[in-house]
């Protein structure tokens, strides 16, 4: 005849082979999950598109006293940041609506106006710029600013005249 000890020594082995199988288990879909995730390509980027934009080039001036330390003229390119996906095509026209000429460059990307195709005052360029890396790259007026040639070449806040390309 078994005694009670006996009859429940079944039971703990019933258990134990339980709790190792779901531990085992636990570890497979572990496993398993971790190589998925490493595996993965993460979400999917959207497909490059083309973008068309204006960027406008003009210039304020202080009308009130809250903007009295500011310049007699400030130049500035609106809108003053664009952002896109890596491989995305922009067509750019640039719209200079400021009484001096400008220019445009990318310096990061080899992408730029010239003096022989500078902005010049009413005028617009189009410029097209494959967006090939990540980043945030910054663009700036490349038509140096010349007291001797005022009114033309850009303004005295030319280093400040400046925008931003972010390519996710």
């Amino acid at each position: 005849m078994r005694s009670i000890a006996d009859k429940s020594e079944p039971k703990k082995r019933n258990v134990a082979a339980i709790a190792i199988g779901i531990g085992v288990a636990a570890l497979v879909l572990s496993a398993t999950g971790l190589g998925l995730l490493l595996t993965s390509s993460g979400p999917a980027r959207p497909a490059p598109t083309t973008r068309e934009v204006r960027l406008i080039i003009s210039s304020i001036e202080p009308h009130n006293e809250s903007m009295a330390m500011m310049m007699e003229e400030m130049h500035i390119y609106t809108p003053s940041a664009l952002v896109v996906n890596r491989g995305d095509t922009i067509v750019l026209t640039i719209v200079n609506m400021d009484e001096h000429r400008h220019g445009f460059e990318i310096h990061a990307l080899g992408v730029e106006t010239d003096q022989l195709t500078e902005i010049a005052p009413g005028e617009e360029v189009v410029l097209t710029i494959e967006a090939s890396q990540s980043g945030v790259f910054e663009w700036e007026c490349n038509i140096a600013y010349d007291p001797l040639t005022m009114p033309q070449d850009c303004g005295e806040d030319h280093e400040e005249m400046r925008g931003y390309l972010v390519v996710q």
